[in-house]
């Protein structure tokens, strides 16, 4: 569910919809951008490839120090059969059992999410979130926040999700609430170059539990020359408290060795 609300949020962002006073010369580089990314999604329209994903997560639970730690790499081929895209490279079994048993886990929660055998497509900025549904926005227009070194720096609104019930409708309000979102243009070469995702402050989705920090980092890359944008890197850090434990995770999802099918 958390996954489908950071998606939700990121939805706005990777669309672009008529940047607020794209004549000023603090939205230059958004309308660059948005003419470049949707020029290198039309040139690649169907262009399949093959891609490497490396996923580490490192998770605490404080008052008792119990520590859970996971590390495995996994290949997807789009070539291949839907349920044979995924493989596992390593670890294998005998190599580190734990490890392997999560990374077979991953696969069929990828397999699941995954299920029309796009997962590359997914990867592509402006594609990964095509299949979220019942997003609104007050305002449909992303706004210049300021510069940072070579990036310049854009905000963008606060959404709604309709549609919603019960525990769904209370939580995704408690975190919509505090959710605010960044996202980058690099101003040397006009390409796209992240998107944070972060809590404003803590914040309380269940009665049960409690979220003091949350932040999600996506960066993007050219896939090859001339190729679409895609994810290269995402992090995720979450602290909070559940059952009157305090934990704390840490994940990396790194993908590399892109491979045209």
């Amino acid at each position: 569910m958390i996954y489908r609300f950071f998606a939700a949020i990121l939805l706005l962002a990777v669309s672009f919809l008529a940047p607020a006073n794209a004549e000023t010369d603090n939205m230059r580089w958004l309308v660059q951008a948005q003419a470049d990314s949707a020029a290198r999604n039309l040139a690649n329209d169907g262009v399949r490839f093959g891609y490497t994903v490396k996923f580490i997560s490192h998770g605490t639970q404080v008052k008792s120090k119990t520590k859970d730690a996971n590390e495995f790499v996994l290949r997807f081929d789009p070539s291949m059969e839907k349920d044979q895209q995924w493989a596992i490279l390593t670890p294998n079994s005998a190599e580190n059992a734990k490890n392997y048993e999560a990374a077979q886990k991953k696969v069929t929660e990828l397999r699941e999410q995954h299920s029309d055998g796009m997962a590359d497509q997914s990867l592509i900025f402006g594609k990964e979130v095509e299949d979220v549904e019942n997003v609104t926005s007050k305002d449909s227009k992303l706004y210049f926040l300021r510069n940072e070194a070579d990036m310049a720096i854009y905000g963008s609104p606060i959404l709604t999700m309709g549609n919603q019930t019960g525990t769904g409708q209370r939580m995704a309000k408690k975190i919509l609430k505090v959710m605010a979102t960044e996202f980058s243009v690099n101003t040397s070469t006009n390409l796209i170059q992240f998107v944070r995702i972060y809590a404003k402050k803590g914040f309380k989705p269940l009665p049960i539990a409690k979220i003091n920090k949350m932040n999600v980092l996506m960066e993007y890359a050219p896939v090859w020359e001339g190729g679409p944008l895609v994810k290269v890197n995402m992090q995720q850090d979450i602290a909070g408290s559940a059952l009157f434990q305090k934990f704390v995770q840490r994940s990396e999802e790194i993908y590399s060795d892109f491979e045209r099918k």
